[in-house]
C-alpha cells in the first residue's frame, strides 16, 4: 500500500510541476489537450484524495521500518508538491499579477 501511495505522490508532484509551467498552458510545449484537461480539472480532487489517503495511513507503532521509510518519503513528496504550486501563486501575488497568472 505504501508503494502505491508513493507512486501517487510522484504523480501529484509531476502534475504540480507541469501545472505551474507557462509552456504547459500556452500549447507551446507539445502537451496533449487531454492531459491539460486532466490536470486542470483533476488536480485539486487528486490532491485532496492523496492527502486523506496519506494522513489516514499512518503506520503506527506496529509499522515496520520499511513502511515508515516509504510513508516518510511520501510525506516529503507531498510537502514539496504543496510548496511548488503555492510558491508560484505567492510569487504572482507579490509581483502584482493574478493568482494563477502564467
Amino acid at each position: 500500500m505504501y508503494c502505491l501511495l508513493l507512486l501517487g505522490q510522484c504523480i501529484l508532484l509531476s502534475f504540480a510541476v507541469i501545472r505551474e509551467s507557462q509552456t504547459f498552458w500556452l500549447n507551446s510545449g507539445g502537451y496533449p489537450l487531454r492531459l491539460r484537461q486532466l490536470v486542470q480539472s483533476g488536480f485539486y480532487p487528486y490532491l485532496a484524495f492523496l492527502s486523506i489517503m496519506h494522513w489516514g495511513s499512518w503506520p503506527g507503532r506496529s509499522g515496520s521500518l520499511w513502511s515508515w521509510m516509504l510513508w516518510g518519503f511520501s510525506a516529503i513528496l507531498w510537502g514539496i508538491s504543496l510548496l511548488w504550486f503555492s510558491w508560484n501563486n505567492v510569487e504572482n501575488l507579490l509581483s502584482g499579477r493574478g493568482l494563477h497568472d502564467h
